[in-house]
């Protein structure tokens, strides 16, 4: 089908080929329908790749039933559920399309005594307004691949998490 330049649907990213899962897992679109600046749009049934966490590669369970392709299968958004080895609810497809922007205005970083030690990183995060962004979902990704996910907190913190590097991490708020 023609390219169709807005990912969204109804205020969430729809899922493109190639969106990782909130476990790791790359996302292949297997069906006909809509594309977004040449990358397929992912569709419930649509496959992942071996889930890093059990092994077992993944399905798209459900997605938005307002957009569907030819066949009627609904579009992949973000958040929408992955099915694999994994318990229900803990992976999900990760759709940045046309992610929403936040501000990290505050970052800290605590590093043991040791090279060899981990460091501990947190952020606080705002939007475009400097308003903090409270109890707002967001993925941590890591260099390595892995991912880390949580809620911030009522001062826009997210939870403490552990890192070889504080280096090359990036954060992505996903919007409900």
């Amino acid at each position: 089908m023609s390219d169709n330049r807005w990912s969204g649907v109804h205020g969430k990213n729809s899922g493109l080929d190639g969106d990782k899962t909130s476990t790791g897992a790359v996302c292949y679109a297997g069906s006909q329908g809509w594309s977004v600046n040449g990358r397929r749009k992912l569709y419930v049934d649509d496959k992942t790749s071996p889930c890093p966490k059990c092994g077992q590669p993944g399905v798209i369970a459900s997605g938005e039933l307002r957009q569907t392709n030819p066949q009627g299968r609904a579009v992949a958004v973000d958040g929408s559920p992955v099915s694999c080895g994994c318990a229900t609810g803990t992976n999900f497809v990760i759709a940045a399309g046309n992610p929403s922007t936040a501000k990290i205005i505050g970052a800290q970083s605590q590093s043991g005594q040791q090279p060899s030690s981990r460091n501990t990183l947190r952020f606080q995060c705002a939007d475009d307004d400097g308003r903090l962004m409270v109890d707002c979902r967001y993925v941590l990704m890591f260099p390595d691949g892995h991912t880390e996910t949580g809620n911030t907190d009522n001062q826009g913190m997210t939870a403490w998490h552990y890192a070889e590097s504080a280096e090359n991490i990036n954060l992505h708020i996903l919007m409900e």
